[in-house]
């Protein structure tokens, strides 16, 4: 970092999270203390005094250089005075590490969070991944009263805070709120059917209670339907139920948004970008499951006893056998999403299913996925694996007759 006397090394962790009782933040403490980086900020952010401030977390790597300057212009170009942003650099080099430096010290609204090695490992489990503890290391040393993190390829309408602030504003018990999403290729051109389709999915009013989006959630309905990112949270409340987490595109619902209103105001908008090197489709190509993952998730972070708590024993019992089925749906569609990628990534997605499930479900999986897909994209594969599962058949016959 380039010396300047408006430039400061400040704590990895704010005073509010080093007082928090939650396990699993303590548990992100002490992986991050592990971890080689640094925080920098302006000694004096240019903010209007006694107003709210709020937050935007972008995770940057390298990447695609013109989704990341895109994506952070969008956050330097809010009009709401109050955004406080922060950069983290995970590793990157080059031309990109400059110009990432050159954007923090130009603006005084930003952090810079600097990585010294690039760390990315979807194979470890949720407090081990260094992606969902990078994301909470933003939340760690941030100061706005709400928080939203924004992934490197998408960006956000100029007016997208000031409409979600307005949302906290007007409802004391707003805890978190959301814009329209709207999909965008890898040109930043509009997916007209995409969005359409997510517009139907997000059939809400201006405020809803949580429990209800979890509800619709549980019963495939309208009311709520998105990305990962998609849901502005109020921060201590993000922190009061153990913070980000790998498996947010259902948890930053189930397990924070549940919690009080949820705000909407689709005159805000979030542009979300569809192309080849997304996370997902990269986990896809890895022939990645999750399934075991996923199951044990809910049990570390006592999502259960939580819902029981919170919401009584039935809707506790609905959403366990909900995250079984989830589960199961899961690995499918990644057997079968991972085929359409060749043969190594579906026979690595075939062996996780093998380790990673019980007996019943493995069968299930495979009958649904090869005997309910032919599409003839998945060809030589399908055929190939389709040779394992008639096995697996003549083994199981009696079960395979239930399902």
């Amino acid at each position: 970092m380039k010396d300047s006397k408006d430039i400061i090394s400040i704590p990895k962790f704010s005073e509010r999270i080093l007082l928090s009782n939650s396990i699993a933040i303590k548990k992100r403490i002490e992986y991050l203390s592990k971890i080689d980086y640094k925080v920098y900020a302006h000694l004096k952010p240019k903010w209007i005094e006694n107003n709210l401030i709020f937050t935007i977390i972008i995770l940057v790597y390298n990447a695609n250089k013109v989704y990341i300057e895109e994506s952070i212009n969008s956050a330097l170009s809010q009009t709401y005075v109050n955004t406080e942003i922060i950069i983290i650099d995970n590793g990157t080099t080059g031309d990109l590490s400059n110009r990432l430096e050159s954007i923090f010290l130009s603006n005084s609204c930003i952090k810079l969070i600097k990585i010294k090695e690039s760390l990315y490992n979807p194979l470890l489990n949720d407090f081990l991944d260094p992606i969902p503890n990078f994301w909470n290391a933003g939340l760690f040393c941030s100061v706005g009263e709400y928080v939203y993190f924004l992934s490197y390829d998408d960006r956000l309408s100029d007016d997208y805070v000031y409409k979600m602030m307005n949302l906290f504003n007007s409802n004391n018990t707003c805890l978190s709120a959301a814009p329209l999403v709207v999909s965008i290729n890898e040109e930043g051109f509009i997916n007209e059917k995409i969005s359409d389709n997510l517009a139907k999915i997000n059939c809400r009013t201006k405020y809803t209670d949580g429990l209800l989006l979890a509800k619709s959630i549980i019963n495939k309905g309208d009311l709520i339907g998105a990305p990962g990112g998609y849901l502005a949270q109020q921060s201590n409340n993000v922190l009061k139920y153990g913070g980000f987490d790998k498996f947010n595109d259902i948890t930053q619902i189930i397990k924070i948004g549940i919690h009080g209103v949820s705000g909407y105001d689709p005159t805000a908008i979030l542009y979300w970008r569809h192309h080849s090197q997304q996370a997902n489709k990269i986990q896809k190509q890895m022939g990645l499951v999750y399934y075991k993952e996923f199951i044990e998730f809910f049990d570390q972070y006592d999502i259960y006893a939580m819902h029981e708590k919170c919401f009584g024993a039935d809707f506790a019992e609905e959403f366990n056998k909900y995250i079984h089925q989830v589960a199961e749906d899961g690995a499918i569609y990644s057997l079968v999403d991972s085929c359409k990628y060749g043969f190594s990534s579906g026979y690595m997605a075939f062996k996780r299913i093998l380790i990673e499930c019980p007996p019943k479900t493995i069968i299930k999986v495979f009958y649904r996925a090869f005997l309910n897909y032919n599409d003839e994209k998945f060809g030589y594969v399908i055929n190939k694996l389709r040779h394992v599962f008639h096995f697996l058949k003549t083994l199981h016959k009696p079960n395979i007759a239930k399902l």
